[in-house]
């Protein structure tokens, strides 16, 4: 098992300086830190996330086959209909992670629940235990004729081109990913780097070992803007602070990330972000029991341990994925 530790000498990245994100109260953290307050703080992008749509496919729902009530307000496109909301089913393709992961799945699928609940349309999930559900579950959902299936996560791309070029007459979305050119798939895509380059300046500011850790459910692009914004961050809070850096190689493996949080711990960290999945529960599970701090990911998971969890980069894909299904 290796780390990847970075100092103040390192370059990491540009930021483009326009960041959506409400500013940490570093005092109350500070407080917490001494035991005076309990109160957690989050890392919060405002109401609608920093959302950028490639592909999209224009206004309305294709299939049309299937009248509005006369009860139900209908919306025209040209000479055709559009369905009741009642009729559309939105089906979500969960990562390995699963829908109670604590983190990326579970926030997805709470902005399924939320368009259900305020725009009255039928939604559904099915999990992948691995990479070799994916094009299963797509394809369950597009032989029952659902009317967006939404992928959550860079690692169904493949799958989800598959099925898209399959099936023109369903719409897809897919978080994470802008690599899929064609007119019925929607790209989420967020600068996950601004969240975490918050989270890196609490840290730096929080740390009383100017040593701090990063666990990653994956090396690549995506999860290195993480660390790149968490490194940035801690080190422009703290230019004597060391980051030490590991990569658990899977995003449903909380025995790994307890593990590569405890070696951080060992090495001298007394915070620790991940960014990980339901990896990421297990870094958490570590700190708690070592009693440093740990900062939270995708969701606000303060819930999860109370004391232990500083505060959490909020990646908002429950917005992202209500927002699509709107």
């Amino acid at each position: 098992m290796s780390a990847v530790h970075f100092t103040a000498n390192n370059t990491f990245c540009v930021l483009d300086g326009h960041s959506s994100l409400s500013f940490i109260d570093l005092d109350d953290h500070n407080d917490h830190a001494k035991g005076n307050d309990n109160k957690e703080k989050k890392l919060e992008r405002t109401d609608r996330p920093n959302l950028q749509v490639f592909n999209d496919c224009g206004n309305g729902f294709r299939k049309t086959r299937h009248n509005t009530t006369e009860n139900n307000n209908t919306a025209e496109s040209g000479s055709a209909a559009a369905k009741d909301t009642s009729d559309l089913k939105i089906g979500l393709v969960t990562d390995v992670g699963g829908v109670n992961d604590g983190s990326f799945n579970q926030t997805a699928w709470e902005g399924m629940e939320r368009a259900a609940e305020e725009l009255g349309v039928t939604v559904n999930y099915l999990e992948s235990g691995t990479d070799a559900d994916y094009a299963p579950n797509l394809e369950t959902f597009a032989d029952e004729e659902y009317d967006l299936i939404i992928s959550i996560g860079y690692m169904l791309a493949d799958a989800t081109r598959t099925a898209a070029e399959q099936n023109l007459d369903i719409k897809f979305a897919i978080v994470d990913d802008a690599t899929i050119d064609l007119p019925n798939v929607t790209c989420l895509m967020f600068r996950a780097e601004q969240a975490s380059y918050l989270a890196g300046y609490v840290a730096g500011k929080t740390t009383k070992t100017n040593n701090v850790g990063y666990v990653a459910g994956m090396a690549n692009e995506t999860m290195n803007q993480f660390g790149y914004g968490y490194c940035a961050g801690a080190i422009d809070a703290n230019p004597d602070i060391t980051v030490q850096q590991f990569n658990a190689n899977s995003f449903a493996d909380s025995a790994t990330g307890k593990t590569m949080a405890n070696t951080a711990i060992t090495n001298g960290a007394d915070i620790v972000f991940q960014a990980a999945g339901a990896t990421g529960l297990g870094v958490i599970e570590a700190c708690q029991e070592a009693g440093v701090y740990a900062i939270g990911v995708d969701s606000d998971q303060s819930s999860i341990a109370p004391s232990t969890v500083l505060t959490s980069a909020m990646k908002r894909v429950d917005n992202a994925v209500y927002n699509a299904v709107e």
